[in-house]
């Protein structure tokens, strides 16, 4: 379900090869025109006693790549498939700059030279066309189980939308709320035939603030915490469980009292650390639920805060405490576990009882973390189940190639990571993660693409543009969240980000994609894997075939 596309990605380009046989190349330094092109070729065919076709004129081009495609018929030289990326005509071996596309004739050769042209790409009937669910994209899409994608109808309705993967998240609900959306997933799937993975994402170590003994359910409809610029905000430990937000009027100055899940939150603040208090799976275009704050004092276990925006805050608050260094990471981290005992608890009456096929690792700091977490899946026998590591703040970007190498897959969480990064270096840094998972064949899976759908039908241009300039970086998973969590367009949500990303499949360069994935392992000088060494020489002899598709037949309880 949750496949690398750089570690197949020359089969990309195969598959999207029309299934009609290859053209014949005409060296460019015979002396054929085009009226005799077709006897040309036709007396090419027929020529099977030989190794190898001499061309008229002169012999093989040095230029020239040559296919014995005896097992399939007459032996022809094929002219080897195009690279998809490109502006102009462009082999995988180095063509004559004397050839011209006069030369290369063919349906398949004219409908690429107008690929890249803008009337070509609106015209109708064009390759560019509107894309529709039956034309599926390689890279998934990842939703989020949430009160408007949780039944049985709407499941089905995302599934047929193109949803691959249904992640629930633990930090909201309990596991017997995500079991009901998890049975109704199972009923979808066998509605619609269609498969879907299931992640685990576990809440973590993660600081919210108390609500007092609402249920978890409610807290979307308590009253909204008013915060103007300018106010203070006090937050404090969680003393007793009916602990919950309140005015402390007692001051000169009226001030909100906001109790923290976490009782050590002073040890770690500092005079001058700026912290982020918004709703659970806040986006960008929901300003008016976040809000900023900047310490100003410590007063025991108190920490003092100044507001620095406005906000109404609502529903379930996550706190999250932005890294103080510019470069490095000075923040004392809190003390608790990765992997928290409430996480456990989760393991044992979710993941191990529907036996999900991956659980991802909320804040992932190191390698150890992955390794505590292994052993507990491998302890609940959960063997087969990959783990994903989700990267969102300073410290898991500073460990990030040994978390990468202790993971089955990658989580860049956008949201919490742009709080930990300097904004001009974010995008920089975000195509370097990618690239690095590349070359370590891990899966990507990057989150906060269509924060606006959250109200409105349609994304801005700008989110469409981010959305495909992802799938040509090479990440090989969209994760939606608020979205489709708690958003009014969950299943337009869906269907936009697949029909986004096969558009900008249907230019990726597959096969230069590979050549640098390549380079970047002989550069690390690591020798490639047996099954790496399988899949490349798979992808190659697909790509010479212009085969359609690789059948790889496998079993899961296979180690090999």
């Amino acid at each position: 379900f949750l496949i690398h596309r750089r570690s197949i990605s020359m089969a990309g380009a195969a598959a999207m090869s029309p299934p009609a046989s290859a053209p014949i190349r005409v060296d460019s330094s015979s002396d054929i025109d085009a009226t005799s092109y077709e006897e040309h070729a036709s007396a090419q065919q027929q020529d099977a006693t030989t190794t190898t076709t001499t061309m008229p004129g002169g012999g093989h081009s040095p230029n020239e790549d040559y296919f014995d495609s005896s097992a399939l018929g007459p032996r022809v030289t094929l002219m080897p498939s195009f690279r998809r990326s490109q502006g102009e005509l462009r082999t995988k071996d180095r063509v004559q700059s004397s050839t011209s596309l006069a030369q290369m004739r063919g349906d398949d050769v004219n409908r690429h030279s107008q690929r890249y042209q803008l009337g070509s790409i609106l015209a109708p009937g064009s390759i560019y066309g509107t894309s529709d669910v039956r034309s599926r994209a390689y890279t998934k899409v990842s939703v989020t189980i949430g009160p408007e994608s949780r039944s049985k109808q709407q499941l089905v309705a995302l599934l047929e939308a193109g949803m691959n993967i249904a992640r629930f998240d633990f930090s909201w609900g309990t596991p017997e709320y995500h079991q009901e959306a998890h049975d109704n997933l199972v009923a979808a799937m066998k509605q619609t035939r269609k498969l879907c993975a299931t992640i685990m994402d576990l809440k973590g170590p993660e600081i919210a603030v108390h609500r007092g003994d609402a249920p978890w359910y409610e807290f979307p409809n308590l009253p909204p915490l008013e915060v103007e610029s300018g106010d203070i905000v006090r937050l404090v430990p969680t003393i007793d469980p009916t602990d919950k937000p309140y005015v402390d009027e007692t001051h000169l100055d009226a001030q909100l009292v906001l109790p923290l899940t976490y009782d050590k939150f002073a040890q770690m603040a500092e005079k001058g650390d700026e912290l982020f208090i918004g709703r659970y799976l806040a986006t960008g275009a929901e300003t008016s639920l976040s809000l900023y704050l900047r310490v100003v004092e410590i007063e025991g276990d108190d920490v003092i805060c100044k507001a620095t925006t406005s906000a109404s805050l609502r529903g379930l608050l996550t706190v999250f405490h932005m890294e103080r260094s510019l470069s490095g990471c000075s923040n004392a981290q809190n003390d608790l576990e990765t992997v928290t005992d409430h996480d456990i608890e989760d393991l044992r009456a979710f993941a191990a009882r529907n036996k999900v096929e991956y659980v991802c690792l909320s804040l992932t700091r190191s390698r150890k973390c992955i390794q505590r977490l292994r052993e507990l899946l491998d302890s609940l026998n959960l063997i087969e189940t990959k783990i994903i590591a989700k990267v969102e703040s300073r410290i898991g970007l500073i460990n990030f190639e040994e978390i990468i190498r202790a993971s089955d897959a990658i989580f860049i969480s956008r949201g919490n990571l742009g709080l930990d990064t300097p904004s001009e270096k974010f995008p920089i840094l975000l195509k370097s993660m990618l690239r690095m998972c590349a070359k370590h064949g891990k899966p990507s899976l990057v989150s906060r693409v269509f924060d606006t759908m959250v109200e409105n039908p349609r994304p801005t241009r700008a989110e469409a543009t981010d959305v495909a300039n992802l799938v040509l970086d090479g990440a090989d998973a969209i994760s939606l969240g608020a979205e489709t969590f708690r958003g009014l367009f969950p299943e337009e949500s869906v269907r936009l980000v697949s029909a986004i990303a096969r558009q900008a499949e249907m230019v990726f360069d597959y096969e230069a994609e590979f050549d640098v994935v390549r380079g970047l392992q002989f550069i690390d000088d690591s020798a490639l894997s047996r099954d790496e060494s399988l899949a490349s020489s798979a992808v190659k002899a697909a790509d010479k075939l212009d085969s359609v598709a690789i059948i790889v037949v496998f079993r899961a309880s296979d180690e090999q």
